[in-house]
């Protein structure tokens, strides 16, 4: 039986158009899942499974898009100075699982765009935790230079963490050993001291609640790549389903229930980006090493804590990859208007991509794959009608940005450029008179 998406008849007639959105759009709004008549799920069995096939191919139009987005991302986070980590997922990748979904297992897909990604605030979670792990786990000989306070400076103050809410917690002894040893950096402590009056509730909770800090750093939305240009389908199968759901007695006798859910497929790639904000009250000792700072901050998260769900059973797990080029801007220098990733010097011809985003104006743009710029083609209307995007062509670099489709006049001045170089590399040399 065929399934459908829940979406009016006309829209479903153009199954051809639905294939070629986004695949986030294909899990959301047209996820072919029901039955026509009943609206109820089409195949119990496999029906899921087949809908969620449909939806893992990233499509051309889609493949645009996320590297339109990350060079946009790479050329802003530049001009801010923000730091760079590159990764390489080691294992499936999940995110926004919580979002309702019909297959009880969301996926986060940012709109309007519909591509795959990890929202900031869930960066900044993980980092903070690997933070203040640094600062307050027993037993640590290097701590990357980290103490609770750096963390409260950088992150912001967060009056319900467990180092201060919980007494009996590990973390809250560790904050008390960091006290008694006097390894708390005074300058910082200032606005919070005393700090061992932070710790437990009453008064304390209500001191906490009175104290109101902004973090320095800003931590940008991740847009991963897809190994392959395609998502992919993983499945858990619960085996005491009956226990669980109807309080029988468990019991190995059970049948599985296989539940197929949306991943990112290991050797994905991830591009973390946090930018300092200059708080004009954040003291000189951190202004100066707070990439440092964050930087093993990173490499505690990819070695112990993961990012997205289901990190405790090993979805999520990453490994940092060290490029060049990346993480090169020094600490405290100023911003750098031109993007590292640029097109090549202007009359070059290249090979490119026709786009099937368009100018305000409804003329074409192209990609150029290898720089990941997108740009318009400044002479559109002497594209061919025939053509239609993700079309290979070649294409003349106008300016930084732009593209010229090539005319005929300017194939009579590349062969007239080229008769004459010819002409000048022939041409006898007339001899000296001595």
């Amino acid at each position: 039986m065929t399934a459908v998406a829940a979406v009016p008849a006309y829209v479903g007639k153009h199954t051809d158009l639905l294939g070629a959105t986004p695949p986030g759009h294909r899990f959301g709004l047209y996820f072919p899942l029901w039955h026509r008549e009943t609206w109820e799920i089409a195949d119990k069995k496999g029906g899921k499974q087949r809908a969620l096939k449909q939806v893992l191919p990233l499509g051309g139009e889609a493949r645009q898009q996320l590297a339109a987005v990350r060079a946009r991302q790479e050329r802003l986070a530049t001009m801010a100075g923000a730091l760079t980590i590159e990764s390489v997922s080691e294992a499936p990748f999940m995110t926004g699982v919580g979002m309702e979904h019909p297959l009880e297992n969301g996926f986060a897909f940012l709109n309007p765009y519909g591509l795959p990604y990890l929202p900031g605030a869930s960066v900044k979670g993980v980092l903070r935790q690997a933070a203040e792990a640094l600062a307050l786990d027993e037993g640590l000989n290097d701590r990357g230079g980290w103490d609770i306070l750096a963390v409260w400076w950088l992150f912001g103050f967060d009056a319900t963490s467990a180092c201060l809410a919980n007494p009996q917690s590990d973390a809250a002894k560790g904050l008390r050993a960091a006290i008694e040893a006097g390894s708390l950096d005074p300058e910082l402590a200032k606005p919070f001291a005393p700090i061992l009056d932070l710790i437990g509730g009453g008064e304390a909770q209500q001191r906490r609640q009175k104290i109101h800090r902004k973090g320095a750093l800003a931590f940008w939305d991740v847009f991963p790549e897809p190994a392959g240009g395609t998502l992919a389908i993983d499945i858990l199968t619960p085996h005491y389903a009956p226990y669980y759901q109807k309080g029988l007695p468990p019991a190995d006798c059970y049948a599985p229930t296989p539940v197929p859910f949306l991943t990112l497929p290991p050797k994905s790639r991830f591009r973390f980006q946090v930018q300092f904000l200059d708080r004009a009250a954040l003291p000189a000792s951190l202004r100066e090493r707070w990439r440092t700072l964050i930087e093993k901050a990173f490499d505690r998260a990819f070695a112990w804590h993961g990012f997205g769900a289901k990190t405790a059973v090993g979805y999520g797990q990453m490994q940092r990859v060290r490029e060049s080029g990346a993480e090169t801007m020094a600490p405290g220098a100023g911003p750098i208007p031109e993007c590292q990733r640029s097109l090549p010097s202007p009359g070059t011809r290249v090979e490119a991509v026709l786009s099937g985003e368009k100018t305000r104006k409804g003329g074409w743009k192209a990609l150029h794959e290898e720089s990941g710029v997108i740009g318009p083609i400044q002479n559109t209307n002497d594209v061919p009608a025939d053509k239609k995007p993700n079309d290979r062509v070649t294409l003349i670099v106008a300016n930084r940005t732009d593209f010229r489709w090539p005319t005929v006049a300017d194939e009579k001045r590349a062969a007239a450029a080229k008769g004459n170089t010819a002409s000048i590399g022939n041409s006898p040399r007339k001899m000296r008179k001595r």
